[in-house]
């Protein structure tokens, strides 16, 4: 090898970006130049595809509890066609009263809601944090398993309530009188159902 050769492979080769001594491998297909970019998700990961839509309802879910629970009107569609109370029937307005601090009344418009209520601040809270994330992934397979038990309760409750609402408002002894005697552990649910408010002239001439 002449001295013109060796000093030929001296010189440092420029890659395709201009810069020395870099040569681009044509079988790796990545230019030099170009890095990673890694996506960062707005909430932190999940599997949970639950999760994933509960991020969405569960703060609407809380914003609408704090504020439409004193509106004095039942969106509950059975109790607006019937006038009972379902099963649900109280709930928003049970956590409206616990965020506000009134216990008395929350346990009284649905004692579920002291049940609900953490769960609502835990998926509030996997938003922001993974081990809140982690805590929500390990106890939803033990919750979906009690659902089925919990909606027993609820039946039972709805029925029970519904039973000393009826006979709080009649006049008569025997089980009647002894129902009604449980009349103060549950709101009268007195107010207006949605199509009655939607119907009234409150609501024709805009009142809201």
């Amino acid at each position: 090898m002449d001295t013109t050769a060796k000093e030929k492979d001296r010189i440092p080769k420029k890659g395709l970006a201009g810069e020395p001594g870099r040569l681009e491998s044509l079988g790796s297909g990545r230019h030099p130049s170009v890095r990673k970019v890694r996506i960062r998700m707005p909430f932190p990961p999940t599997q949970s595809s639950r999760l994933q839509a509960l991020r969405y309802l569960t703060p609407f879910f809380l914003i609408l509890s704090y504020f439409a629970g004193s509106s004095g009107v039942s969106i509950c569609i059975f109790y607006s066609l019937t006038g009972i109370p379902c099963p649900g029937c109280g709930m928003t307005r049970s956590v409206h009263f616990f965020l506000h601090g009134d216990i008395l009344h929350a346990l009284q418009y649905h004692p579920f809601g002291i049940l609900l209520l953490p769960a609502l601040f835990l998926v509030t809270a996997t938003l922001f944090s993974r081990r809140a994330t982690a805590l929500y992934e390990r106890w939803e397979k033990p919750a979906l398993k009690a659902i089925t038990p919990v909606l027993i309760v609820m039946l039972l409750f709805a029925a029970f309530r519904a039973a000393v609402l009826y006979a709080s408002g009649s006049d008569g002894g025997g089980v009647v009188s002894w129902l009604s005697g449980f009349s103060a552990l549950f709101a009268p649910f007195d107010e207006p159902g949605l199509l009655d408010f939607l119907s009234s002239e409150a609501f024709r001439i805009g009142s809201f």
